[in-house]
């Protein structure tokens, strides 16, 4: 229940990591900054690793600014400012972080997909009893390899639309072949941003497997998908 005024409080996390390196995630990405003090954005990670010795992740579900001097991490709670806004930040405040201790660097911890189960956790339903037309487990949509990031999957707009969008990127800044399955038969294009198909971008299957697509992606870079169900 926060009622100070110009007064800054942080979260601070003293780490046993020499030399360290600081990786922060931005939007479809993630950039390395100098581990300094400035305080800086980042969206639902940061990462502190020594070179060959590993290192420690902060996972948050609502915080944006961090900074990191030497060895220690520190993750922004509550501004207090009085500008623009006099009363900014006044009342309760909760939030989620969690700490991941990893060998070797953050991508060897798939530290993406901790974060994204982290904001995202799993929802049970319980449903009515029935035999169902599913097995015991059944994957909608995978990706491969770990480097590969799905950030969308939605219906296409429109009423006589019925192709899905798939948006994905590569995140390790490393040129790759992805691979993307579906429980069904596909047929894809490569559409640009705003999901405007592109002549002759026909997007090719794995040999005998028509419901897996497969696409090479270069460093860093986004992809957007019109899929189709046969």
């Amino acid at each position: 229940d926060w009622q100070e005024r110009n007064l800054m409080i942080k979260a601070a996390f003293p780490l046993n990591v020499k030399e360290g390196q600081a990786e922060f995630e931005i939007p479809f990405g993630t950039v390395t900054r100098p581990a300094n003090g400035a305080e800086v954005p980042a969206l639902r990670w940061v990462d502190v690793s020594g070179a060959g010795s590993g290192g420690l992740s902060l996972l948050n579900d609502c915080k944006y600014g961090f900074d990191v001097q030497g060895p220690t991490l520190r993750m922004s709670i509550v501004h207090g400012a009085t500008a623009p806004d006099p009363e900014a930040d006044r009342g309760r405040h909760e939030l989620g972080y969690s700490l991941v201790p990893h060998a070797g660097t953050w991508m060897d911890a798939d530290v993406i997909r901790r974060a994204a189960e982290f904001n995202a956790p799993l929802i049970v339903r319980t449903g009515m009893v029935h035999k169902g037309p599913l097995g015991a487990a059944h994957s909608f949509l995978r990706s491969s390899p770990s480097n590969v990031i799905l950030s969308t999957l939605k219906m296409e707009s429109g009423y006589n639309s019925r192709n899905m969008i798939v948006r994905m990127y590569e995140a390790f800044g490393r040129r790759t072949e992805a691979r993307i399955s579906f429980p069904w038969p596909v047929q894809a294009v490569e559409a640009d941003l705003i999901e405007r198909a592109a002549a002759g971008a026909v997007v090719q299957t794995s040999a005998g497997a028509d419901n897996e697509i497969v696409v090479t992606m270069g460093p860093y870079e986004i992809k957007t998908l019109r899929v189709t169900r046969k």
